[in-house]
Parts: structure tokens; C-alpha cells; sequence
């Protein structure tokens, strides 16, 4: 399931954001790990990771840039939809047209994985 803008408000307002290199010993892995501040939930985490962008076939800012797109439209823009957007240390969450990305749009599709497939896929 793709998270809702409110739910990646969430992780922006309300969780401690931590930069971490070459993840679960795995070089060039690196993201952040995000933990929920709020009492009860902070024993967790989800890791994001740092996949970057692809851009007429190319890979560009793996390990340094991660851009995950949320299911939530901004109805006041043609076009557009909100993301969550990170480069250590900036994270945020706005909004970005979607015109002309599809089909090479590939940073979307780990946000919500489990952890073992993010290492299966990251290793291929």
C-alpha cells in the first residue's frame, strides 16, 4: 500500500530521522532510519532507503537521494502529487508533477517493502 500524505507527515513530524551508511553491512546501502518519537513506538523502525532517481535510463544519486511518491494528489494542481524528499540531512514533504515521469518513474516502489526484500533487490 502507497502511504497518504498524512502518513508521511507523520514520519517528518513526529519520528527522529537518522542517517546510516552502508545499512546492515551491505556497502553503498545507505538511508535513513526512521523511529517514532511518539511513547510506545519507538522500539521500531522503517528504513528508507537512499535509492535515487532514474532519469532517461541512468541511475542518478543512489545512496545520497531518496524521492517516494504518497497515493495522495494535490487536486488544487493538475498533474501533481505529494512525495516524501530526502538528502542527508534535509527531509520533507511536498508536491511534484507527475506529468512526463511514467514509465520511468523507479524510486517509488520500496517504501513499504519488507526489509528482506529491500536486500534481495538492492544486492541483484
Amino acid at each position: 500500500m502507497t502511504p497518504t500524505k498524512e502518513q508521511m507527515l507523520e514520519l517528518v513530524n513526529n519520528c527522529v530521522w537518522e542517517w546510516v551508511n552502508n545499512y546492515d553491512g551491505i556497502k553503498g546501502l545507505n538511508g535513513y532510519k526512521v523511529r517514532s518519537k511518539r511513547k510506545g513506538y519507538s522500539d521500531g523502525y522503517i528504513f528508507l532507503p537512499a535509492a535515487g532517481y532514474s532519469d532517461n535510463s541512468s541511475s542518478n544519486k543512489v545512496g545520497e537521494y531518496g524521492l517516494y511518491w504518497s497515493s495522495s494528489s494535490n487536486n488544487s494542481k493538475d498533474n501533481t502529487a505529494y512525495n516524501l524528499e530526502f538528502f542527508n540531512p534535509i527531509y520533507y514533504v511536498t508536491d511534484k508533477t507527475c506529468e512526463g515521469l511514467l514509465p520511468d518513474l523507479t524510486a517509488v516502489t520500496i517504501i513499504w517493502y519488507p526489509l528482506e526484500i529491500l536486500k534481495m533487490s538492492f544486492l541483484k
